[in-house]
């Protein structure tokens, strides 16, 4: 992947943020955005490739949300507007 897909597909992450972020109570949090190039393959012997990970101190209202961008950009726009709220809904919900 190179600098303009990289950044391409991260603008891509930033504006579901901006859409999204209000809207599911986000603005509350501090969350951190990890860009990889690579793919994460599944935990557990599932076989499906991770589109990003979300690691919470729920406690202190902090969240990282690591997105693996060779694997976001092969998600359609609906798709990875889906990702993104499910991510934040791991945000929400790990107490």
């Amino acid at each position: 992947m190179n600098d303009v897909e990289y950044n391409k597909q991260k603008a891509r992450v930033l504006a579901l943020e901006k859409k999204w972020g209000t809207c599911l109570g986000m603005h509350w949090w501090k969350i951190t955005h990890v860009w990889k190039r690579n793919t994460c393959e599944g935990e557990k012997g599932y076989g499906r490739t991770v589109v990003a990970l979300a690691l919470v101190d729920w406690e202190y209202r902090i969240a990282t949300i690591t997105w693996f961008l060779e694997v976001v950009e092969g998600r359609p726009d609906t798709d990875l507007e889906d990702d993104f709220v499910h991510e934040c809904c791991h945000v929400l919900v790990n107490e």
